[in-house]
């Protein structure tokens, strides 16, 4: 904990964690930091902003501190970067409190004493992450507060249709992206590349939730009422049908659309240039086939590699999707 929290803390680019690595030391090692050399050496470790020393030392008033190299100087410089940063000197990441939560807003304190005592939350920070870390390792992750059901069962039930959701995705942006990319790339500079680079800008810069709610509206609203149809042409919510499927698949793809026609176009504008495609090209080949069967198998060398890192990004992705679509996915999971 004290690893992956300093990682965290000595990079000066992140705020919030700083707080939660200095609330770590002070409410997780509260029972074993008692003398003077730990919280130096504590101290030591982290000496920066300042808000750990502040924080040590109101939590230890009692300790032996003296011997530290904490003068009132260092204090009021320690508050002065504290203050910068917009941090309190207890800053709690996540408000509220979970045991209300779960107990209820008319819970007793008795029965929040009792859920919180149950629930290990009464224990140390650093203990309850520790205990957590155990039962992850165990395949535990947990009940649901909201269905009472075990969180592995929850995510499970989900998984498939995200990974559906994600895989028709790619395959639709990498079927246009890569058609794309060729079209450009046969045809540089001319109305074809302009037009083709102008769409993958779009995709790239078009927000997820905006093009959902976009198609959701023309789809739904718009095209059924110019053409007199009674029901949408595709469905804007929830699942079951290929068709619920469509408008959820083209928001996704979008962005990985844009990304794989660049890439397609860039790579084979370089084997373009090659000399075994001169050579092919000069021994009379046709033009389908050095494109088709030469240039494009060592263009989508790269192409293949970027497909595996969006895949990821789409499984990340599918979180806004799912919400703007009522996807039954793991993104409604999300608190």
């Amino acid at each position: 904990a004290w690893q992956a929290g300093l990682r965290f803390y000595v990079d000066p680019r992140v705020l919030i964690p700083r707080s939660y690595f200095a609330e770590l030391l002070v409410d997780g090692f509260a029972p074993w930091v008692k003398d003077r050399e730990a919280i130096g050496a504590a101290l030591d470790l982290c000496t920066g902003s300042g808000c750990l020393a502040i924080l040590m030392a109101h939590a230890f008033p009692n300790a032996k501190i003296d011997a530290v190299d904490l003068s009132h100087d260092a204090l009021d410089v320690a508050r002065r970067n504290v203050a910068d940063y917009g941090l309190a000197e207890r800053v709690r990441l996540v408000p509220g409190d979970p045991a209300m939560a779960i107990a209820g807003e008319l819970a007793t304190p008795a029965l929040i004493a009792q859920v919180r005592q149950d629930m290990g939350l009464d224990k140390p920070l650093a203990t309850q992450y520790v205990i957590y870390l155990g039962k992850v390792l165990r395949g535990d992750l947990g009940r649901s507060i909201k269905s009472h059901l075990p969180v592995t069962q929850e995510i499970l039930a989900r998984l498939p249709n995200t990974i559906l959701l994600a895989c028709t995705s790619l395959a639709l942006a990498a079927l246009i992206g890569i058609l794309l990319g060729i079209a450009a790339a046969v045809r540089p500079y001319s109305w074809i590349d302009g037009g083709s680079m102008t769409l993958a800008l779009s995709g790239v810069s078009m927000p997820v939730f905006w093009l959902g709610l976009m198609l959701m509206i023309l789809f739904a609203v718009l095209l059924p009422r110019w053409f007199g149809l009674e029901r949408s042409i595709f469905p804007p919510t929830g699942s079951g049908t290929w068709k619920h499927l469509v408008l959820p698949t083209v928001t996704l793809a979008a962005n990985s659309m844009a990304i794989l026609a660049r890439m397609t176009r860039t790579t084979m504008l370089e084997v373009l240039r090659q000399d075994y495609v001169r050579t092919g090209r000069a021994k009379g080949l046709a033009e389908r086939a050095v494109i088709w069967r030469h240039a494009l198998r060592n263009a989508l060398i790269p192409v293949v590699t970027i497909m595996g890192l969006q895949f990821g990004i789409l499984l990340s992705g599918a979180v806004l999707t799912e919400t703007v679509f009522a996807w039954p996915g793991i993104g409604r999971l999300l608190v």
